[in-house]
């Protein structure tokens, strides 16, 4: 099945003057990788700020497309109701990411891009529209890629969530979206030989919940959220649901605070 990229319209009804800072967190170490006994040759772990007068996005160069990488959000803080992270394909060989939040906030997304897995597809949905699928492979997973809410309410209640999972023979992408509100959403999938259970969690309002994923002492895991959800409505770096890597202790790592809900889970 094909899936068109809904996202060149909104990505064309901003101006290209926009400028973007980029600042990278903790990267993942390159692991030394047997291809007998895992996929993933190389991540990269990077945070992204847009803090743009007049509510224009920021455009960042994610890098190639090449050997099946494939980039997804790895977290997301600031406003997300009136905004959005969208990472496309941009068909020339790279992917792009446009960040975007109302006038006078900020918003802030992590990305994880990983090499080595294969069969990379996409699945698109809007909410109010038949959820997307595609067929379930052995050794397949997906992980959510983008979340826009341009000119939109959604994500300002603790109820609001995009989700992707797998039921039976098929890999589904939809969500459950308060008030009315029309937020669209993609979801990258990859096929690798391992992967972890699923984690869930959801923080209290005004607490965090989160903690250790797993342990990458052995080289080779990339972590992604499956499901990601709550308000989004502060203009701070602070209120967030984010994974991470900690290369002291070589474990992946998440964290909701405020409400915020989420399913994440590990491949290799």
């Amino acid at each position: 099945m094909k899936h068109t990229n809904i996202l060149s319209a909104l990505v064309l009804s901003f101006p290209l003057a926009a400028c973007v800072t980029d600042e990278a967190s903790e990267d993942q170490p390159e692991p030394e990788l047997s291809s007998t006994t895992q996929a993933i040759t190389g991540t990269s772990v990077v945070t992204h700020q847009c803090d743009q007068p007049y509510g224009l996005p920021c455009f960042i160069d994610l890098g190639s497309t090449a050997n099946n990488r494939a980039c997804f959000i790895g977290g997301i803080s600031g406003r997300l109701d009136g905004g959005g992270v969208l990472i496309w394909n941009d068909l020339g060989g790279n992917y792009q990411m446009m960040l975007a939040a109302p006038s006078g906030t900020k918003i802030e997304a992590k990305t994880v891009c990983i090499t080595g897995g294969t069969n990379r597809t996409t699945m698109t949905w809007t909410a109010g529209q038949p959820y997307d699928v595609v067929p379930a492979t052995p050794n397949r997973h997906c992980f959510l890629q983008s979340i826009s809410a341009v000119d939109d309410v959604a994500f300002n209640d603790t109820t609001d969530y995009i989700h992707t999972w797998k039921n039976g023979s098929n890999y589904y992408l939809g969500g459950q979206i308060s008030g009315g509100a029309t937020p669209s959403a993609t979801a990258v999938c990859i096929d690798t030989p391992y992967s972890t259970d699923v984690w869930g969690g959801v923080a209290v309002l005004g607490g965090t919940a989160g903690g250790n994923l797993v342990n990458n002492s052995s080289g080779g895991w990339a972590c992604g959220f499956a499901k990601f959800g709550g308000k989004f409505t502060s203009s701070s770096y602070s209120d967030k649901l984010e994974l991470g890597y900690n290369s002291s202790t070589a474990f992946w790592n998440w964290w909701l605070v405020n409400g915020k809900q989420a399913e994440a889970y590990c491949v290799k």
